[in-house]
Order: structure tokens, then C-alpha cells, then sequence
């Protein structure tokens, strides 16, 4: 199996030609508009593998992407909108594992979003709108990116 790496610094490094042409909306995914944590895209003669999971289409890399990161973080409920931004009815728990950026766009979270200690120097990423919102203990130096609403708690100390 090949290894392709494909995002360094949010770009496309290596381009992969196979299946129909990607869109604009595709090719900005796919070139880190989404993508906040660069990864490996694996290759073989028949499909495309995120995080090992099977994509036969490089068009579906955005979803499989996107799926394959839920899963990791135990991301559930969740659906993808059609900017590849996601909502989730419930909580989401990215704490303690060493993120430097957040992995998705999220758009909605009904539920709690806590992505306390880790590495994390921007907000990006976050929900636009959350009931609770937890960030402490992070590197960061501003909220920009962060919530735009918050119903309840929004908490964020010890950062930097």
C-alpha cells in the first residue's frame, strides 16, 4: 500500500488523480479549509484508506475523512452539512489527546463541547453555537474562532 502524504502546512503536496475531477468545494476541503490535523492518506490499486478506513473515490474522501474522525473521538449523532461542517446532538470529548488544532468544523452542538488540555493555539474549529464549551488548559492566546454562542458555561483558564 502507498502512502500519501497530503497535507503539510494545509496543502496538497502529493496531488492524487483517480475518480471523477474534485470540485472547488471538494478541492478547499481537501487542501485543509476543513482539515484542521494533517494526516496520512493511504493508497493501494483499487481504494483510498483514512485512518484504514476504505474510500474507493478520492470524491468521497471528505465524508470518509470526517467519519473516520468521529469515530476515533466517539463522536455520535452527528450530521455532516453540506459545507462539510457537522452538527451533533449531543457531547463531544476531545480532551487530554494532544491536539494541536481542532480536527473538524463544527457548526452546532447541542450538548457540552470540551476540548480541555490539550495543545490547542486557536479555537478554530469550534462550534458556532454550543451549550457548554470548556477550552481550558490549552496554549492559546485569543478566542477568535471560538463560539459564537454559548447557552450556558463557557469556560477557559489556564490557557498558555
Amino acid at each position: 500500500m502507498k502512502h500519501l502524504k497530503l497535507f503539510e502546512n494545509f496543502e496538497i503536496v502529493e496531488p492524487v488523480n483517480y475518480g471523477e475531477p474534485l470540485n472547488n468545494k471538494e478541492l478547499n476541503f481537501l487542501q485543509g479549509y476543513n482539515i484542521m490535523c494533517p494526516e496520512f492518506i493511504q493508497k493501494d490499486d483499487n481504494y483510498y484508506y483514512v485512518f484504514n478506513h476504505r474510500c474507493e473515490n478520492i470524491k468521497d474522501l471528505p465524508l470518509t475523512y470526517i467519519n473516520a474522525v468521529c469515530k476515533k473521538y466517539n463522536i455520535e449523532n452527528y450530521t455532516i452539512n453540506d459545507d462539510y461542517t457537522i452538527d451533533v446532538t449531543g457531547d463531544v470529548y476531545i480532551k487530554n489527546v494532544s491536539l494541536t488544532k481542532i480536527p473538524l468544523v463544527f457548526n452546532i452542538v447541542l450538548g457540552i463541547f470540551n476540548c480541555y488540555g490539550n495543545k490547542l493555539t486557536t479555537l478554530e474549529g469550534s462550534p458556532r453555537s454550543v451549550d457548554h464549551f470548556s477550552c481550558t488548559s490549552n496554549k492559546l492566546t485569543t478566542l477568535e474562532g471560538g463560539p459564537e454562542y454559548v447557552g450556558e458555561n463557557f469556560y477557559c483558564q489556564t490557557t498558555n
